[in-house]
């Protein structure tokens, strides 16, 4: 964790700031999947109202994760088990400031906590050299996801401490 922000479960209070994070980082990180295309934009991001933001924290699936500084949100993720990261996006401004890695590696020990051995994940082509710098392997062929393509990808999640 880093003195410049820490993580912490998701509470309903965070739901609009979160859906801010989710559709700012597709809308602006995730060019090379959408490539500018409203309706692929607006597909992808048809999932990530505030209401539907509030309804995953209170379903407690997917069980959300945020990285935060003072009053902002910089990344939100989540996992649904027994051993899926499913959400894992980082506010445009935050990018390179090593909160994704941190909060990726928070998901990953919380599944691991959870009896997890192996994780898994589908990548957007941006996120891909991402998650294959924190360890992370294709796992399959390319599928749909949301309005994109997918990478299957896993990590052998017994190497963490």
């Amino acid at each position: 964790m880093s003195d410049l922000f820490h993580i912490r479960p998701a509470q309903t209070a965070d739901a609009v700031k979160c859906s801010k994070v989710f559709c700012a980082s597709v809308r602006e990180l995730c060019v090379a999947d959408h490539h500018g295309e409203e309706h692929l934009i607006d597909g992808w991001n048809s999932n990530k109202t505030p209401a539907d933001v509030r309804a995953w924290i209170n379903a407690d699936s997917p069980k959300l994760f945020l990285a935060e500084s003072g009053n902002d949100v910089l990344a939100v993720g989540g996992i649904t088990l027994p051993n899926e990261v499913s959400l894992n996006y980082v506010s445009p401004n935050s990018v390179g400031k090593g909160v994704g890695k941190a909060l990726l590696a928070r998901l990953e020990q919380e599944l691991k906590c959870s009896g997890a051995d192996i994780a898994s994940l589908t990548s957007t082509k941006t996120a891909l050299a991402f998650y294959q710098s924190q360890g992370w392997k294709i796992a399959g062929g390319i599928q749909s996801c949301m309005t994109v393509e997918g990478y299957p990808m896993q990590k052998v999640l017994s190497a963490l401490s």
